[in-house]
């Protein structure tokens, strides 16, 4: 029998992504977005939590995510932390379910289109986009089409880029 307890959820969720991570990420991925009260209904008292696999696309990004310097550097202050407030979500998130529709907002993620079929976008500021790839092998499927947002537990992120430009 699973109960929910959200005052047991929600400090569940801060001690399991402070572990993964550190405090100050954890801090800035429940104030600063509306996070917190999504994703506490896939934490059950068993205390099981399942965090999105993510990959990236060349060595390169992975230092720019992964070291503060690169990141304030390659985006500028003010998008590296918009970007750190994404990447802290993606962290959290069991699967891209919680971030698709209709929980989107403030990230607005969503399918690309045309020769980037295949692809997600999250709103980072202005045109600025993080795009990514599910990497689940196989692509998981919903019956009517389209992707299974809510199967997808591994990401590759290609990059930071200005969507009209």
């Amino acid at each position: 029998m699973y109960l929910l307890a959200w005052h047991y959820q929600f400090a569940l969720m801060l001690n399991c992504h402070a572990i993964k991570n550190n405090y100050k990420d954890a801090f800035i991925a429940l104030a600063s977005s509306y996070y917190w009260l999504i994703i506490p209904k896939y934490i059950y008292l068993t205390g099981k939590w399942n965090y999105v696999e993510i990959e990236f696309s060349n060595n390169r990004l992975r230092k720019r995510f992964n070291e503060a310097k690169a990141m304030q550097k390659a985006f500028g202050t003010e998008r590296a932390k918009r970007v750190q407030v994404v990447m802290t979500a993606l962290k959290a998130a069991p699967n891209l379910g919680v971030l698709g529709p209709p929980y989107s907002p403030p990230h607005r993620c969503h399918e690309l289109t045309g020769n980037r079929k295949g692809m997600l976008s999250l709103d980072l500021d202005g045109h600025y986009r993080l795009i990514v790839k599910p990497i689940n092998d196989p692509l998981p499927q919903r019956p009517e089409g389209g992707l299974d947002w809510y199967r997808v537990t591994a990401i590759e992120i290609t990059g930071v880029e200005d969507a009209h430009g």
